[in-house]
């Protein structure tokens, strides 16, 4: 009885964590291209004529194939694009990232100053500079 309760609490708890039980938003999609694009393939090829040994080598053809499908799906009343490997039917699974958009700052008003640069900091005073220059030698 005791396994039975934790397996069920176990199974409820693994429920409420899994991303599936809050809901996964959907996107549905407007449009749906395949890009298409000509590729070169080389199969072998053997031919065979009566008592004759068969002939073999390669044979190089043009083949038509889907590279991927161009998407455009709306969401929010948005439209937007995006190229995946597999075509996604008509609502295409998404991640919502929300995004805070922070204003720039407003221009200041005409007339108003700027502020000016800090100075640049001395590695040394100049006190200590004047000992540190070369002082002629008295001739011996």
């Amino acid at each position: 009885m005791v396994q039975r309760r934790l397996f069920s609490c176990l199974a409820l708890m693994g429920c409420m964590l899994s991303p599936a039980a809050w809901g996964q938003e959907m996107a549905r999609v407007v449009s749906t291209t395949p890009v298409i694009q000509t590729v070169s393939v080389t199969e072998p090829s053997c031919t065979s004529a009566g008592t004759a040994p068969a002939l073999c080598g390669q044979v190089t053809q043009l083949q038509n194939r889907i590279t991927h499908y161009n998407v455009v799906y709306e969401y929010g009343g948005k439209s937007y694009g995006v190229a995946l490997a597999q075509d996604p039917g008509p609502w295409l699974p998404i991640q919502v990232t929300p995004v805070v958009e922070i204003p720039p700052p407003p221009p200041p008003p005409p007339g108003a100053r700027t502020a000016r640069r800090a100075p640049r900091p001395r590695l040394w005073p100049r006190r200590q500079l004047g000992s540190l220059r070369a002082r002629p030698r008295p001739a011996p």
